[in-house]
């Protein structure tokens, strides 16, 4: 599955009565959005052993170790807004690496579940096939992907965002993921808003201004969206 969350999706989740279950009351702003995605697909999960790729300080994860073997994948080194410093979880084993380094801390074919929220998207263009082949790597075989992106769509020229979203359908295409769902998120080559993705209010666009100033003028032109990549390793 690659596609772009629409508001009902969340609405959905949201009624259904299961973010009860996480210890972070959830607002309406794109990292909630994802964080209910994500969330709607891990919390059934027992006895599964799990990682989440840049965890940072999670969200999730001190919900999901009371009942599988947990993992936060990252550096900590503060980077893309993320904690600067380790942050330890009860019960969660933090792994000093990133994905694509191929680390020897990282067993191969060892986890059942492997997902990020906001982290692809930070993955440099060249390096995003180390990165796709290391989560094929430490997944076992029939181990389960779930990747939350971030997008901008913008007005006119979304060259970048489609050539981005072609890399990541290309882990389908070239054997090492199974599809599970939609793949059709580029029509005749372009990528378009819908006014039923779910997507930041400019309240929250103006508060990642003040933390990253640099994009200011892409969020006056843009749509903030997310992409749920959702694959199972072959």
């Amino acid at each position: 599955m690659l596609k772009i969350i629409t508001k009902k999706e969340y609405w959905d989740i949201e009624d259904s009565g299961i973010l009860e279950n996480l210890p972070n009351k959830f607002k309406w702003h794109l990292k909630s959005i994802q964080d209910a995605v994500a969330f709607k697909y891990l919390y059934p999960l027992e006895n599964q052993k799990i990682a989440e790729v840049g965890g940072g300080d999670s969200r999730i994860l001190e919900y999901l170790y009371n009942k599988n073997e947990c993992y936060n994948i990252d550096y900590f080194e503060g980077a893309d807004g993320g904690p600067k410093g380790e942050v330890k979880i009860e019960k969660v084993r933090n792994i000093i690496a990133h994905l694509g380094e191929f680390s020897d801390q990282l067993q191969s074919d060892y986890f059942d579940v492997i997902f990020s929220v906001s982290v692809v998207e930070h993955v440099p263009y060249p390096n995003l096939d180390d990165f796709y082949k290391d989560c094929h790597r430490i997944l076992k075989p029939g181990g389960k992907m779930i990747h939350l992106i971030d997008a901008y769509i913008e007005e006119d020229d979304n060259t970048y965002l489609v050539g981005r979203t072609k890399k990541y359908k290309s882990v389908f295409e070239n054997g090492l993921f199974e599809a599970q769902g939609d793949l059709d998120i580029i029509e005749n080559n372009k990528i378009h808003f819908k006014c039923d993705y779910a997507s930041n209010p400019d309240s929250m666009m103006q508060v990642w201004n003040k933390s990253a100033p640099h994009l200011r003028e892409k969020r006056e032109k843009s749509q903030s969206v997310t992409i749920l990549q959702l694959a199972v390793k072959k």
